[in-house]
């Protein structure tokens, strides 16, 4: 190993001398620099209980609840690129101008011990530009206008637009996606990002949990999540499908026994306490399985969305 010794000299003169190690393991290391700019952290301060917006899920976790993590992974990362173009259209700038530092873990401080996450933005520049000290100054009237846009012809507009909505079902280069964040392309959505920041709005605000889907991001979701329903039962074989409650269904096994919930990745399906129209359907079907000697198995829309196959793959190794 000595021939792998080297020797070296940086420009101030300092020599260090490299050698690889025979008997130790591979070490990850990353390398970072500091940069003093202005941060602007943001992340929901009051969750309705029928919500579950953790996205680190751990290994003793629920199969459904690990894959419902991935869907709330994109509401946190597409409202974080929301909040991007959003301040770079009202500012007339680049929006690499903002830059995304990091969605981190955190604890909700309402005593139920539930985890969330955070989107820490920042200027892009060293010592700051002011664009996340103007998003600071003014977030609560550009989260309102996130929800009903004033003009039309904003990027915002543009978004809520019908046209729009008819022809994006996660996301395009009219809404989220740009070159840079291509390696995020796959995880974005619009309509989970809207809905992430209207729960940073509206704490009642409980993503259709309660039966009213009157949102524009929420407006479709039944009769897509009937759509991707229909499309996997036909892809896979299943021939019983229904709704209960008009929450799409599947009804599979000897004598149709078990049966798939079709859910909004957002929604806490452990457990169920307020009543209301998830609790009234989630009832409904308990009593069916426990009639039927069946289980519940529980898929969401944004996996069901874009890869049918891993959910039928989870659904058979259950």
């Amino acid at each position: 190993m000595n021939d792998l010794a080297v020797p070296t000299n940086d420009s101030n003169g300092y020599s260090m001398f490299v050698q690889q190690n025979a008997t130790s393991t591979d070490e990850q290391i990353a390398l970072a620099s500091n940069k003093n700019t202005e941060i602007f952290r943001i992340a929901p301060s009051i969750i309705p209980l029928e919500l579950d917006l953790n996205m680190f899920f751990s290994e003793t976790d629920l199969p459904h609840v690990k894959a419902q993590s991935n869907g709330v992974r994109s509401g946190y990362y597409s409202a974080a690129f929301l909040l991007q173009r959003i301040l770079a259209d009202r500012l007339d700038v680049d929006p690499t101008e903002i830059e995304i530092a990091d969605i981190s873990m955190k604890v909700l401080e309402d005593g139920t011990n539930r985890r969330i996450a955070e989107i820490i933005l920042t200027d892009e520049l060293p010592n700051g530009s002011g664009f996340v000290r103007f998003l600071y100054n003014d977030f609560q009237n550009i989260l309102s206008e996130a929800m009903e846009p004033s003009n039309m012809n904003s990027y915002l507009g543009k978004i809520h637009s019908q046209i729009h909505q008819t022809k994006c079902d996660d996301a395009c280069y009219d809404c989220l996606k740009v070159y840079r964040n291509m390696n995020y392309h796959s995880l974005l959505d619009w309509r989970l990002g809207l809905s992430m920041l209207r729960v940073m709005n509206d704490s009642t605000f409980v993503c259709g949990a309660d039966g009213n889907f009157n949102f524009v991001e929420l407006q479709d979701w039944l009769a897509f999540a009937k759509e991707l329903r229909n499309g996997f039962a036909q892809s896979f074989g299943f021939s019983h499908t229904a709704e209960i409650k008009g929450l799409p269904t599947i009804k599979f096994g000897k004598n149709q026994k078990h049966i798939i919930m079709i859910v909004h990745p957002f929604w806490d399906l452990r457990n169920i306490r307020e009543a209301n129209w998830l609790a009234e359907t989630k009832a409904e079907i308990d009593e069916y399985v426990a009639q039927s000697g069946g289980c519940i198995s529980i898929i969401d829309t944004f996996n069901l969305h874009r890869r049918p196959g891993w959910c039928y793959e989870r659904l058979v190794i259950r």
